[in-house]
């Protein structure tokens, strides 16, 4: 018989100050659950300010924390970090870098962002009492592409970031609709100059024939009715859920993270779009 093996898994951890000094007997009850599970996860929603420093990438949703809030996380019981967020690009590639430095440091199972993209999407290991428990993170935005991790290519050096699960939002109209957006698009983009410095430091999304339009970067498509779309790429999907399969055949205990804000009106809802993801081939 296997030896038991529990988990504790909390939301996010928008932590910028260090826990330790505060007396409050419900985080007591909290950090007691943490420490008496085998692993205790949390998302870390912020980038760590540390030796390779960075510069704020944002306005008033900047968020950076000084590595002390680590071993507090670790005092509570936390063993285990997401690290795929919308914050976590916010000091840029040194923030990257720092992040990775110090949870590595206080020995956390840690994944979702890394030097280059093979980094940032590999499954992350660690034995916690007899169980092998693999850590895979991602983010799907909305945020710009050069918070993503890349590979090295023939003309670009490879780029420190997060972990992506790609995806794009369309907007359905209605003919009548999707037409007069058309004449607007038309009127106002009119220029080849126009639409290259706009596009700028995004890449033009890519259109599927004539009933989509590009619209300063949002993709309106004509259809038969009103709606808001999100759509996952599929060779994105399809690597993501690759590298999960990979891990399960293994025997391995495997947490898989997604971080987004393509959210409901209902917050409470999970969109379609994720309870679907496992559904893509």
């Amino acid at each position: 018989m296997s030896a038991p093996f529990s988990i504790a898994v909390t939301g996010q951890s928008l932590i910028r100050h260090d826990l330790r000094a505060i007396s409050d007997p419900r985080l007591a009850e909290i950090a007691e659950i943490l420490k008496a599970s085998d692993v205790a996860f949390t998302n870390l929603e912020t980038t760590i300010y540390g030796r390779h420093g960075g510069w704020p990438l944002k306005g008033r949703y900047f968020g950076a924390a000084a590595p002390e809030v680590l071993p507090a996380l670790k005092e509570l019981g936390f063993n285990s970090l997401a690290l795929a967020n919308n914050h976590a690009f916010d000091l840029g590639p040194p923030g990257i870098l720092s992040t990775l430095e110090e949870v590595a440091a206080h020995n956390f199972l840690h994944a979702g962002i890394g030097h280059n993209k093979h980094h940032a999407s590999t499954a992350q290991k660690m034995t916690f009492g007899s169980r092998s428990v693999a850590l895979i993170a991602m983010d799907a935005g909305p945020g710009p592409s050069f918070m993503y991790a890349e590979d090295a290519s023939q003309d670009r050096i490879a780029r420190p970031g997060i972990n992506r699960l790609k995806v794009s939002r369309v907007f359905d109209l209605e003919t009548g609709t999707f037409n007069l957006v058309r004449s607007i698009q038309e009127h106002l983009l009119s220029s080849p100059l126009e639409r290259a410095n706009y596009a700028q430091p995004e890449d033009p999304p890519d259109l599927q024939g004539q009933d989509e339009i590009d619209f300063y970067g949002t993709v309106f498509r004509r259809s038969d009715e009103t709606a808001r779309r999100i759509v996952v790429d599929r060779h994105s999907a399809r690597a993501h859920l690759s590298a999960i399969a990979e891990e399960a055949g293994r025997d391995t205990f495997v947490i898989v993270y997604l971080h987004h804000h393509h959210w409901e009106p209902n917050w409470q809802q999970v969109p379609d779009w994720v309870r679907n993801l496992r559904m893509i081939a």
